[in-house]
């Protein structure tokens, strides 16, 4: 038997993919068969890139010609698929071919640091079998297809003109399971499809050349076509054909579910997929799905606990849906929980499927409202492009008044007050992941293929402040279109955008900060699709309308403005990541009250409560405490108060100047006990201790100024994370709120 392996390809015009697909197989081939399938597109330079890379690695190439019928002449690429295939076949001279497209490229799995070559030469130096099943992945959508891809030439012939497959004549067939290779399809986003060249080459074979595969084909591709009439008429006349196979007959059973409107006759179907092939888990998840958006949680948490318990197909299955039973699966459980209020638990199962992944390395911060649907379409998108999926950690950070938006609500989700726009959404987001990347997301971005193995290669090291520089394929501009950032970064502010901003605006600010701090990492050739109808001409929905409405643009530019102007409270140094809580404070102050900052350091907080209540028109005083010779217990003080000689006072009044808040701000210097003796009980509105964070000073710090709040005022304080702090408030305070990082002795509503 002759064991040499011929890499058999047809190609239209493949420039873009070719190179990427030979240095990816040549390693299993003796020869390299190209067949240029000529239509009616004047030929590119495909050939002659194939020809540079077989050169290069000295490995033979034979090229060959396939030609239309004359009556397909004006095609625009190749009109019998099986007839092409076989002319690579029939121009190859070793024993074996390896078959491929173009946009296809080959891993190896699983093979002992065993390259390609020496798997593929094993395999085929055997005589026992004819062929070598192995899984075929469709990037982009999770499917895993075995198919026969290493095959003796002479045991059988090619059919069917469009989804051709090897028709083996050796009797009784003979073929080995092999998951070492794995063929990948992996062509780029926004290739154009292939659903109308299919369409019309099956609708040029004739009716008495239809087999039952060739209608389960056409009707697969009407409904890619957005023909739904006949492709549910031909899936309900197939289900009843005796030759069907089980795999198409679950298939059209799930394709009939996925075009029906109404909700129960998309429950008949799924249940009529699932009595097709128990063991299979898609029509299962299919199902927690349909009864969520009906609201019976107990119903999808049912099934998706049967999907749970659902082991999988065989490796020779067809179509088996590798994520479903993977992290996938996970997710729609976690959703199925959320339906039915289990919430804690979900949370449990959702941080342990990261866990097992090795942990998040990217965050899809989601910010949605009025439109789910398309909501979950880009979610669905930025999942199934990415290389690692199950590390990709993605909320969706919605108002409370977002009615619309409730289907969103089983999955992981953030919901917020309504009115802060999505730059308080993507903050808010970001303070509640936990991965070291960092992505901006709403409904209308796209990804490109490996989005996230793309943007953590190019950031390098993620433990540094770093901001990634993409491109829209539109704007020339410079501007950093999305916030792409390491956690790094984003912790030197504690936010994704300046904060006083609702929308607009806030990437101008973003991306000037990012290149002053010189964090920015120019990686434009990666292109993420912003499909923005101010770019795309579509009409304005009520939410883009609000956000694009010109008292927004208004509003944006004057905050973009002053913070240019400098002064502002962003650009003092010093760990402030309670902001929320200090903007929804200064919101409830009125004229009179006296608010109180136990640890001041540089004064970043303090400022930013000032200023804030400056633009407000609001007469409040602030007490500033402080002794003003750093904390024992933070050793990033140590530099600063060196070199101010052992007290920073002078550069905490500094930065009051230079921000225009000094007359709002009364300084009391020295321990904070003794300061508490000058302040009189119940005069405070407002107080936020975050001095010492030891089990003792919390403690004395808590009996000081407790009593200093008035009825009705707000007692807080920072670092609620560190035991020492939580035991001592939890001890005085048995009912304080904890949220995040802040705890309160009464809510703020």
């Amino acid at each position: 038997m002759d064991a040499r392996i011929s890499l058999c390809l047809i190609v239209g015009n493949e420039s873009g993919y070719i190179e990427r697909c030979l240095e990816s197989f040549l390693p299993v081939a003796d020869e390299v068969v190209v067949v240029r399938a000529v239509g009616g597109l004047a030929p590119d330079d495909t050939l002659e890139r194939a020809a540079a890379v077989c050169r290069r690695h000295g490995v033979g190439l034979v090229t060959g010609e396939y030609r239309n019928r004359a009556e397909h002449a004006d095609w625009p690429h190749v009109d019998d698929f099986a007839a092409a295939r076989q002319l690579s076949f029939d121009l190859a001279s070793g024993g074996w071919a390896f078959w491929c497209d173009a946009d296809d490229v080959l891993e190896v799995e699983g093979s002992l640091g065993r390259g390609a070559g020496e798997v593929a030469r094993e395999l085929a130096g055997r005589g026992d079998y004819a062929a070598v099943v192995m899984p075929y992945r469709i990037f982009g959508r999770g499917i895993s297809v075995p198919r026969e891809r290493l095959v003796r030439r002479d045991a059988g012939r090619w059919r069917y003109p469009v989804h051709e497959c090897f028709a083996f004549v050796v009797e009784p067939l003979q073929a080995v399971e092999d998951n070492r290779l794995v063929v990948v399809h992996r062509p780029a986003l926004g290739k154009r499809g292939s659903c109308e060249r299919n369409l019309r080459i099956l609708r040029s074979i004739p009716a008495e050349s239809l087999t039952t595969g060739l209608r389960y084909h056409l009707q697969q591709e009407l409904g890619i076509a957005g023909d739904v009439a006949g492709s549910v008429a031909l899936a309900r006349e197939l289900v009843r054909a005796p030759d069907l196979g089980r795999p198409e007959r679950y298939e059209l059973f799930l394709s009939l579910a996925q075009l029906a409107e109404d909700l129960e006759v998309k429950r008949q179907f799924l249940h009529q997929a699932y009595a097709a092939d128990p063991r299979r888990r898609e029509a299962l998840g299919l199902l927690v799905g349909n009864a969520l958006d009906a609201g019976r949680g107990e119903e999808a948490l049912a099934y998706a606990r049967q999907m749970r318990a659902t082991a999988g197909p065989g490796a020779r299955e067809w179509n088996d849906r590798g994520p479903v039973y993977g992290w996938l699966g996970e997710e729609i459980y976690t959703h199925a929980l959320r339906g039915a209020g289990e919430r804690v638990e979900a949370e449990r199962v959702r941080q342990g499927m990261l866990a097992a992944a090795g942990g998040p390395r990217v965050a899809l911060v989601h910010a949605t409202r009025g439109r789910p649907q398309q909501a979950a379409v880009a979610r669905k998108v930025w999942l199934d492009f990415a290389a690692r999926p199950d590390r990709v950690e993605h909320v969706f950070v919605m108002d409370a008044d977002d009615a619309a938006s409730e289907p969103l609500r089983r999955m992981h989700h953030l919901v917020l007050p309504a009115g802060g726009g999505c730059v308080a959404a993507w903050n808010a987001g970001c303070a509640l992941t936990r991965a070291p990347v960092l992505v901006q997301l709403s409904d209308d971005w796209v990804p490109c293929p490996m989005w996230d193995d793309l943007i953590c290669a190019r950031l390098g090291d993620v433990n540094l402040p770093r901001v990634l520089a993409v491109s829209d394929g539109v704007r020339e501009d410079g501007l950093l279109c999305m916030a792409i950032c390491t956690r790094a970064y984003w912790e030197q502010d504690w936010f994704l955008f300046h904060p006083d901003f609702t929308g607009v605006w806030s990437d101008n600010w973003f991306t000037e900060l990012a290149y002053r701090r010189g964090a920015v990492v120019e990686a434009r050739d990666i292109r993420f699709a912003h499909e923005h109808p101010v770019k795309t001409g579509r009409p304005l929905d009520e939410t883009y309308a609000r956000q694009n409405a010109p008292e927004r643009y208004a509003e944006g530019e004057e905050v973009y403005r002053r913070l240019r102007g400098g002064g502002d409270w962003s650009e003092v140094p010093g760990f402030y990541n309670f902001w929320p809580l200090y903007r929804e404070v200064a919101g409830r102050l009125r004229d009179g009250d006296v608010v109180c900052e136990v640890g001041v350091w540089l004064g970043r907080s303090v400022i930013h409560l000032a200023q804030m209540l400056r633009r407000a028109g609001k007469r409040v005083r602030i007490l500033a405490v402080d002794h003003f010779r750093g904390e024992k217990d933070q050793p990033a003080h140590a530099a600063v108060v060196a070199a101010a000689g052992g007290n920073f006072r002078g550069e905490f009044e500094a930065n009051l100047e230079r921000c225009g808040v000094r007359e709002m701000v009364e300084i009391l210097e020295g321990e904070s006990a003794e300061m508490a003796l000058r302040v009189a009980d119940g005069s405070l509105a407002f107080c936020f201790i975050d001095a010492a964070h030891d089990y003792e000073s919390v403690s004395q710090d808590l009996a000081a100024w407790g009593p200093k709040v008035r009825e009705g005022g707000i007692l807080a304080g920072h670092d609620a994370q560190h035991e020492p702090v939580l035991r001592a408030v939890r001890e005085r305070y048995p009912g304080a709120l904890v949220l995040g990082p802040v705890w309160l002795r009464e809510g703020l509503g």
